[in-house]
């Protein structure tokens, strides 16, 4: 090898007979590329379905809160909460049955739905890294790098 040309590591030593490594092809480069692309995609939406049950998590945690304390049903606060919580824990009371002393009661029918909105959360989690997973490795397996003596063979012959 010439010491003013620099090194191609795609092509042959002066030294050796055997090429170094092979270097993907442009489409396979462009089929990484736009995995990275669907996979930071995937990421980033489930940061926000994520973030979704968190807040969720962090509605139903309140009313618990509310509950147990006992708070005024006439309470603005309350009542804005009751409004905002209701489609996510209406399906849910009266599921179990939930024990009050005065006007302090544990929500236990809350807690449930908490239990049941997490492992929501743990299935969709889980469905997504299947379906993406499956998704990839049918895609990796269309693209197969050429086989070493074939890349070998073309070297020769260029």
């Amino acid at each position: 090898m010439n010491a003013n040309t620099p090194h191609n590591p795609t092509a042959f030593d002066a030294d050796s007979d055997a090429p170094t490594r092979p270097q993907p092809s442009p489409q396979g480069s462009t089929q990484r590329s736009g995995r990275s692309r669907v996979l930071r995609h995937v990421r980033t939406t489930m940061r926000f379905v994520d973030l979704g049950f968190y807040a969720l998590y962090g509605l139903i945690l309140l009313q618990i809160a509310l509950e147990g304390l006992g708070a005024r049903d006439g309470n603005a606060f309350k009542q804005f909460l009751d409004r905002v919580s209701a489609p996510f824990l209406d399906p849910f009371r009266g599921l179990l049955q939930d024990p009050a002393m005065e006007n302090h009661q544990v929500m236990l029918s809350f807690i449930a739905a908490l239990i049941i909105y997490a492992l929501l959360q743990g299935l969709i989690r889980k469905t997504v890294g299947v379906i993406v997973a499956t998704t990839l490795q049918s895609t990796s397996a269309k693209a197969q790098v050429q086989p070493r003596s074939t890349w070998a063979e073309s070297e020769r012959l260029s």
